[in-house]
């Protein structure tokens, strides 16, 4: 997976990180899973209900996080990666969705899979 840093991002950034945001650029690169896949997997949770969707614009970005610490590895303090797209399902509708990379790893099948949801940016756009 391709791991932009946003002009926004590169503000917040400070130039003892760097290396980590390469490292992490450098393992999700290896990583098979692709942004689409993990936007149906959070599309899946967004929506509560076990479809495929089609995922536009997906997109990963280098963001901060202040709900993790060193999650990737030792030394990757608050860094996490930001995944962003809209998917879309004839029968449910169309999501944009916003989630970390490590929520949407976490994500099991149980109660806490609310707590996730709850930290994602989700807008439903439903069919009429």
């Amino acid at each position: 997976m391709k791991i932009r840093i946003k002009s926004e991002t590169k503000k917040i950034l400070t130039l003892d990180q760097m290396p980590a945001v390469r490292e992490i650029q450098r393992q999700e690169a290896e990583n098979t899973v692709t942004v689409s896949e993990y936007l149906n997997m959070a599309a899946r949770l967004a929506g509560g209900i076990n479809l495929s969707y089609q995922i536009y614009d997906a997109a990963a970005s280098i963001a901060k996080n202040g709900r993790i610490w060193n999650f990737y590895f030792d030394g990757s303090e608050d860094l996490d990666v930001w995944l962003e797209g809209l998917a879309f399902n004839a029968y449910k509708g169309a999501y944009l969705i916003g989630v970390y990379l490590s929520d949407i790893n976490q994500v099991c099948g149980g109660p806490s899979d609310n707590d996730i949801r709850n930290h994602m940016y989700i807008r439903e756009y439903l069919p009429t």
